[in-house]
């Protein structure tokens, strides 16, 4: 059954998750930089984007595919569709990126081959039933409340032959766990069987307090809590967010709850860094893992930084 957020606060999540992507700090996404090979930290983005480009290419696709894209943030991947010949739409909650993905690929919807419409993912869409051969959603399903209601959209507006390919963060990843801290707080979505999180502060007391044990909460106030060494690396998140804790195991039996037949399951990066941060050693680690992973072996894949998987919609 499809974990949603509950009904009373999915309001405020709804409006904030809105507010996030109109903001000044989203716009960061429009100027490509997370897909540049250099760019700290984010080498495991343009891994995830080229090997949805690969199950794409797989498909074999006729050259006038209709595809839909939701949350395409920075229309990155929308280029790299639109180049192949597709007729891409993509919705996006972000007015900016909305506005800049309009300016960035001008000449294909000048020609009609590109849309890009400000809509939420969890909006009825406008789009007749059995319209599309693919649609696509990366790294975005974490922003949705009631992921039911936008599964079965998909599954309305995907042809009966079409395909769905959904790739997410890997919340138990094994470059998470490498970090005491994260394998930490991973530790306690794991044995607490988690589904959703409040923020990414990685002091020890909020990840004391993200737990469900009233032990802790008692102690909020105390002077040990409140100590330096409790509190180091605490972040807030100014946003009432709460987003989605996926693994690949999750994702999979997400996609199978919900009338779809996984077709292919794939994953990585397992280490990484920038460029100039990243070892001979910590290099040749990944690119075993990796090999590992493309062999299938599904204890490999259930550590991988993102989970990648093409699945199609069950005949009805």
């Amino acid at each position: 059954m499809t974990k949603n957020i509950d009904n009373r606060k999915i309001k405020t999540h709804k409006s904030a998750v809105k507010n996030w992507w109109n903001s000044d700090k989203t716009k960061k996404w429009q100027h490509g930089k997370m897909y540049k090979k250099d760019f700290k930290n984010h080498l495991h983005v343009l891994f995830r984007k080229n090997r949805v480009l690969e199950l794409i290419s797989g498909l074999n696709l006729p050259k006038n595919a209709k595809v839909l894209e939701l949350g395409f943030g920075g229309a990155e991947l929308a280029g790299d569709l639109l180049k192949s010949g597709y007729e891409y739409t993509g919705i996006d909650i972000s007015k900016h990126l909305v506005k800049h993905a309009k300016k960035k690929h001008f000449k294909y919807l000048k020609n009609k081959k590109a849309k890009f419409i400000n809509l939420s993912l969890e909006d009825k869409y406008s789009f007749k039933s059995n319209y599309f051969d693919l649609v696509i959603e990366v790294g975005a399903f974490q922003y949705a409340g009631n992921l039911t209601k936008t599964l079965n959209e998909i599954k309305r507006v995907l042809k009966v032959k079409g395909f769905f390919l959904m790739a997410q963060s890997n919340m138990y990843s094994f470059n998470n766990l490498m970090n005491f801290r994260r394998f930490l707080k991973a530790l306690i979505w794991f044995f607490q069987k988690k589904n959703f999180f409040y923020n990414y502060s990685l002091s020890f007391k909020d990840i004391l307090l993200s737990t469900e044990l009233k032990f802790f909460k008692k102690y909020k106030n105390s002077k040990f809590m409140n100590f330096k060494f409790m509190t180091n690396y605490s972040e807030v998140w100014k946003y009432k967010i709460i987003k989605r804790l996926f693994s690949i195991g999750k994702m999979q039996k997400l996609l199978k709850d919900n009338q779809f037949i996984v077709k292919k399951v794939s994953g990585g990066p397992f280490i990484y860094n920038s460029k100039d941060n990243t070892t001979i050693i910590l290099s040749m680690l990944n690119k075993t893992l990796q090999l590992l992973c493309d062999l299938k072996l599904p204890l490999i894949i259930r550590f991988a930084d993102s989970g990648i998987i093409l699945a199609s919609k069950k005949n009805s």
